[in-house]
């Protein structure tokens, strides 16, 4: 067999594992990915942002694990979430509503995310893949500055001492690097087939 026979296997056996591992790759859906709040501070009264929610959306066909985080921004909102929907499954075609409540002390206008991370497997014996999503959030709070005691209000919708604002912590996502390497070696592989091609001429 010919160093141009065995070149030209090479690069069609890379081409289909290619397009394999994208079919296989996990999907990430957002219903609302981007949002722009309004709301009014006096001295008494904070901004209030209650019942806001994104919608998470699984659109591949096996489960995946959800991970919901948020940015300093949010933090510093005062971000209060259900400690249910931190963490949790979403079966195939499913989705779930998150909702969550802000609260701004200071007029400004404000721009945080808040983080999504969707893990799972094709099947139970497949290396899990993980990619993330973040939905952009934007606060136009207007009026005063709120010189009140805030712990007051935040109590009135669901938040807990003993949790925190929903227990948030960052996290980092990502595509599954299988997809890179391959996609890496394709490269390589065409780059070598054409340059003998061209040396052939």
């Amino acid at each position: 067999m010919s160093f141009r026979n065995i070149l030209t296997m090479i690069l069609f056996s890379i081409i289909v594992l290619l397009s394999i591992s994208s079919a296989k790759a996990i999907t990430a859906s957002l219903g609302n990915p981007r949002m722009v709040l309004y709301t009014n501070i006096t001295a008494n009264t904070p901004g209030i942002l209650e019942k806001k929610y994104i919608q998470i959306n699984n659109v591949n066909d096996y489960p995946v694990e959800v991970a919901v985080s948020s940015d300093e921004v949010l933090k510093n909102l005062s971000i209060i979430l259900k400690e249910e929907d931190l963490n949790f499954t979403l079966q195939p075609n499913a989705s779930r509503e998150v909702y969550f409540t802000l609260f701004a002390v200071k007029p400004n206008f404000y721009e945080g995310k808040l983080f999504i991370t969707f893990k799972g497997a094709l099947s139970p014996d497949a290396k899990p893949e993980q990619v993330g999503l973040a939905a952009n959030i934007a606060v136009n709070a207007k009026g005063e500055e709120f010189t009140g005691d805030l712990l007051k209000f935040m109590k009135k919708y669901g938040y807990e001492e003993k949790t925190g604002t929903g227990g948030i912590t960052g996290t980092s996502t990502g595509a599954s690097p299988v997809i890179g390497i391959v996609l890496v070696i394709a490269i390589v592989g065409l780059g070598m087939l054409t340059y003998y091609l061209f040396k052939k001429k």
